[in-house]
């Protein structure tokens, strides 16, 4: 089930979606939602199919706007196709469910929820990169960094460097994405260690590194590894068309001036995990903590 807590589709995802939730909490509404959701309960038609209904309706626009009228026949097209071949994968017994909008609340998904989690971490530069070209609402990064600091458990956590690059620096693109990223996966390391939560860096997989596709399939009670060469296709949000030439080079697409911001938050936070110069993960901390991949 894809990110049904999409702030975009759902009341609960419009509460939840990116808070900041310790294990101990307790949070009987968020809990029983996610019961109906890992059980097969849920429905909704972006969870399901990936399409947001509220782009299905039509406008005045439409009839002024060729571009538009475009966009809005192929967003039919992609349910239609979707229901076509997403209704026989929810006949299926098991649920996995992705979540990008959850990291901060991971302690409590596994010791709380008692869910089986890995955090799937990408190099900052691909995620910004991404998250710039497909832009729309879905991906707002000054808006996304907003929320954050509204969070009152999270503006009560928020280190002095997170705080000083948010005062100087979120009203950048880029810079906000970047910030939001170290506040998604940097930011409660030492949690994420503690309540068993382990890092799978999406490189390693990509690379076919064995311990790596070892936790993650242990980690998930997985015991099925795709083949890799699948994994190497861009996901239906990342492309309409696949170009093998160009598949994954992030850094080609990058300016100069964006990786600039983006090295610049990493660094005035002192980030762990990745450094902008270095497309793969930084190999001793990888290996050894937060985490252990």
């Amino acid at each position: 089930m894809f990110e049904p807590l999409h702030p975009s589709t759902s009341a609960i995802g419009r509460t939840w979606a990116g808070r900041w939730l310790d294990a101990d909490d307790e949070v009987p509404e968020l809990a029983a939602w996610l019961e109906q959701v890992c059980h097969g309960a849920f429905r909704q038609w972006w969870a399901d199919y990936r399409v947001r209904t509220d782009r299905l309706r039509p406008s005045t626009a439409l009839l002024r706007d060729r571009v538009a009228a475009i966009e809005f026949a192929r967003r039919w097209r992609k349910l239609w196709r979707q229901r076509r071949t997403g209704r026989k994968r929810l006949r299926r017994p098991e649920r996995l469910v992705k979540l990008i909008r959850a990291n901060l609340m991971l302690p409590w998904l596994a010791r709380g929820f008692g869910a089986r989690c890995v955090l799937l971490v990408r190099h900052p530069g691909a995620v910004v990169e991404s998250q710039l070209r497909l832009g729309g609402d879905d991906w707002a990064p000054v808006d996304q960094l907003g929320r954050y600091l509204a969070d009152p458990v999270l503006g009560e956590r928020l280190p002095p460097a997170y705080r000083a690059v948010a005062s100087e620096l979120a009203n950048q693109p880029a810079s906000a994405a970047a910030l939001n990223w170290c506040i998604e996966n940097e930011l409660r390391a030492a949690d994420y260690v503690s309540a068993g939560v382990p890092y799978v860096h999406y490189e390693h997989l990509q690379a076919g590194d064995e311990g790596a596709w070892s936790l993650l399939l242990a980690s998930l009670g997985l015991d099925q590894r795709p083949v890799i060469e699948d994994l190497r296709r861009p996901s239906q949000q990342a492309a309409v068309r696949w170009d093998p030439a160009t598949s994954g080079d992030w850094s080609a697409r990058l300016d100069s001036a964006t990786a600039a911001r983006i090295d610049e938050v990493l660094q005035a936070v002192h980030a762990r995990l990745y450094r902008m110069r270095d497309p793969v993960p930084l190999l001793a901390l990888a290996r050894s903590g937060p985490g252990t991949v």
